[in-house]
């Protein structure tokens, strides 16, 4: 049988692939060109700045070394990109689309020794991972400024060198950065390159005695990246003088013991929709890829594997890439479950539309992307009965109308990255304050109290303080819950944000006797709010409620 990669060469589908590409670059470059980071976004934007303008890893200008940026190498990126000059958000954009690309060519790259097209196969894989991870929503916080886009992408592309290849130093190379760009990295590459060994080494191509030396080859260069991660830890650990980033201190502690934890795992496997439908598509891969392209599918003519052509090579290297499927899908399940493992431990706050498990359905996502491209590049349906098909299709309908349902929001997110710049009071009170903060020294400058560490202190650039603790690290294992710590830092102006589900800001003036120790939100506000009334003799607070948005039926109250 002859490959059917005509059907790939077809104007129309590449043309809707190209379309599908093309859309989703113009709306990650408009964001970064329109839009406004997002609150946390914006922390790490000022690390970015303050290393590019001072050498410093510090929360404001003239402050002390403190991590609470988690992203240590798109901080870099984006910090020399600022060197630049280009804007923070927009080389935030640049960037994804620089990670989007690479996984382009990690596409092309597999797709070369099977296929004569391989870019235009490429464009339909990418096509179809951009279709399911940008359009179902959980891509929609790398546009407000988030690594969910760049995580993703590379976790994806060490998903294909760690199945397909022996680990070349471009594997190496992308290992290292999905590392370094996000310390929690670790779990994807690590979850990835271990199934990656065992199901290789107990049923692929690494299998046998007579594979010792080549299997020992790709063990060395698997643990190649995590000696740099060794490194690097060390070295940041000298640095801030704290073992872990500050978030991690402050997101810590979602379940106590390991029957609760199992069970936490269990239930975010089952309940969340990403990982849901990140396991669906394992599913079908698996059943796709048994059905329509396992090797006794494979069918080739002798007269064309005898010929020395370039596509009868590429015909005889299909079925060796196809057995490569199946354990790729397994590798992708295996990762995902482990992922649950691992959020299930953490509280995640900021957890904006999902975004800490967006690289499960990335990966499943890339995945689907390469099997369909390769079922579509030759196959071979002889004796296949409906029945077969049943369960992938049911499951795959499924899926798709879980996609639909986060697809509707997906839009109305994209729009308001692009206008909230010009309806957000937050922004535009930052931006005042930033006179404030162009003159003198730091010690100089009004003191900013924050309880959402991200616009007020990235646009004014004035010296604050984190009560949460994601950027202060007195306050990273316990918040401020303490009335009498409002007199003791003295700050000169105060920022508080209200609970998610709660625009009411009538309970933050509830008197407490005694702040109970625990890490809560409310309890944080209601602390700040009775030291600033205790020391209002002292100090003279003034108490505004400011709406988040301008609109004419939610004035600026003062009391």
């Amino acid at each position: 049988m002859k490959p059917i990669s005509a059907s790939l060469q077809r104007p129309l589908l590449t043309r809707a692939s190209v379309g599908v590409i093309g859309l989703s670059g113009i709306a990650i470059l408009m964001a970064g060109l329109f839009g406004i980071p997002h609150e946390d976004s914006a922390i790490l934007y000022s690390y970015s700045d303050n290393l590019a303008n001072t050498g410093v890893i510090s929360f404001y200008p003239g402050g002390p070394r403190a991590e609470g940026a988690t992203d240590f190498g798109r901080m870099i990126l984006i910090a020399a990109l600022s060197g630049l000059g280009i804007s923070n958000h927009l080389a935030s954009a640049l960037l994804n689309i620089a990670f989007i690309s690479l996984l382009w060519w990690q596409f092309v790259q597999h797709f070369t020794p099977i296929c004569s097209k391989p870019a235009r196969n490429s464009c339909f894989a990418l096509a179809v991972f951009l279709l399911i991870f940008l359009g179902s929503g959980a891509a929609t916080s790398g546009l407000w400024g988030f690594s969910t886009i760049a995580v993703s992408a590379l976790a994806s592309c060490v998903l294909l060198m760690a199945a397909f290849t022996d680990l070349p130093p471009t594997g190496i190379a992308i290992g290292i950065s999905l590392l370094l760009i996000r310390p929690d990295g670790i779990v994807w590459y690590g979850s990835i390159m271990l199934f990656a060994l065992i199901s290789r080494s107990f049923f692929g191509d690494l299998r046998g005695r007579n594979n010792l030396k080549r299997r020992a080859t790709v063990v060395v260069r698997a643990i190649l990246p995590l000696t740099v991660l060794a490194v690097y830890w060390a070295a940041r650990w000298i640095y801030f003088g704290n073992p872990f980033p500050l978030p991690f201190y402050v997101k810590q502690g979602a379940v106590d013991g390991l029957v609760p934890w199992i069970l936490a795992s269990a239930k975010d496997l089952a309940v969340n929709p990403y990982q849901g439908m990140a396991l669906i598509l394992c599913i079908c891969c698996w059943q796709l890829s048994r059905i329509y392209i396992s090797p006794n599918n494979v069918e080739s003519d002798p007269k064309e594997l005898s010929a020395t052509t370039t596509s009868s090579l590429k015909a005889a290297a299909l079925p060796e890439f196809s057995r490569r499927l199946p354990i790729l899908t397994a590798i992708t399940a295996g990762s995902v479950v482990t992922q649950s493992f691992y959020l299930s431990r953490f509280v995640l706050e900021q957890n904006m539309n999902d975004r800490f498990h967006a690289p499960s359905l990335a990966v499943s996502a890339a995945l689907l992307g390469l099997s369909a491209a390769a079922i579509m590049e030759r196959c071979s349906t002889p004796g296949i009965r409906t029945p077969r098909l049943f369960l992938p299709m049911l499951l795959l309908v499924g899926c798709l109308m879980n996609y639909i349902t986060n697809a509707r929001m997906t839009i109305v997110y994209a729009l308001e990255v692009i206008t909230e710049s010009t309806r957000n009071n937050i922004l535009l009170i930052a931006k005042d304050l930033a006179s404030l903060g162009r003159s003198g020294q730091a010690s100089d400058r009004p003191l900013l109290l924050v309880t959402e560490a991200g616009r007020l202190n990235y646009y004014s650039k004035l010296p604050t303080i984190d009560a949460w603790g994601l950027n202060t690290a007195s306050y990273s294992k316990m918040p401020l819950l303490d009335p009498t710590d409002i007199r003791r830092l003295a700050p000169d102006l105060i920022g508080l944000h209200g609970s998610s589900g709660k625009p009411n800001y009538a309970y933050v003036l509830e008197a407490l006797s005694k702040s109970p120790p625990r890490r809560d939100w409310e309890e944080m506000t209601k602390a700040i709010v009775q030291g600033a009334v205790l020391s209002k003799n002292g100090l003279s607070y003034d108490i505004y409620m400011v709406p988040f948005f301008r609109t004419v039926d939610q004035p600026l109250h003062r009391f």
